[in-house]
């Protein structure tokens, strides 16, 4: 059975689709973060304190295994949202540097960590501590990430990390 969306939201973009381990649904939109919870007709707005509150578009949405949602935006850092209460906090990858305010695509790694990619490289980000350890290009060390405008994030099925940036794609053989 589809729900019936209320029209507010058959005309708005979707930037972001998710659904949570308690089969909430989750919409991110260039206005914002929704939530449907399971057996609801309705979207709620996710309340969230903007760092930059004339652009709320929000990029990606993942859950974290303690089941704490984490959401990527292009211009408010990272967001960390209880799927249960609703609440949000807002975390900022670097609090001196804008270009690290855009958390475009989040992929856990296989040690635990997030990788989060930017306009200013990538991130991991642990969520115990709620560290982020930035990671960019560096033309004295050709190992380095080709380029920090950091697209895209996939793990493979060894663990291993592949990051889509602006100029070509960084293999990263996990070692751990």
């Amino acid at each position: 059975e589809t729900p019936s969306l209320p029209s507010f939201i058959q005309n708005v973009v979707a930037t972001t689709v998710f659904i949570d381990s308690r089969e909430t649904l989750w919409l991110g939109t260039p206005n914002g973060l929704f939530a449907r919870e399971k057996n609801q007709q309705e979207f709620k707005p996710i309340i969230i304190q903007w760092i930059t509150p004339s652009n709320k578009e929000i990029l990606d949405i993942k859950q974290s295994p303690t089941g704490q949602l984490l959401i990527g935006t292009f211009a408010n850092g990272l967001v960390k949202v209880d799927p249960v209460t609703h609440q949000a906090n807002v975390l900022l990858p670097e609090s001196n540097n804008q270009l690290s305010y855009t958390t475009r695509q989040i992929t856990l790694a296989k040690n635990g960590t997030f990788w989060i990619g930017s306009r200013c490289g990538f991130f991991e980000f642990d969520e115990a501590t709620e560290q982020f350890t930035k990671h960019q290009n560096d033309s004295d060390i050709p190992t380095s990430i080709p380029h920090n405008s950091v697209l895209a994030i996939c793990r493979d099925s060894k663990g291993d990390m592949w990051l889509g940036t602006r100029i070509g794609v960084y293999y990263c053989v996990d070692e751990k």
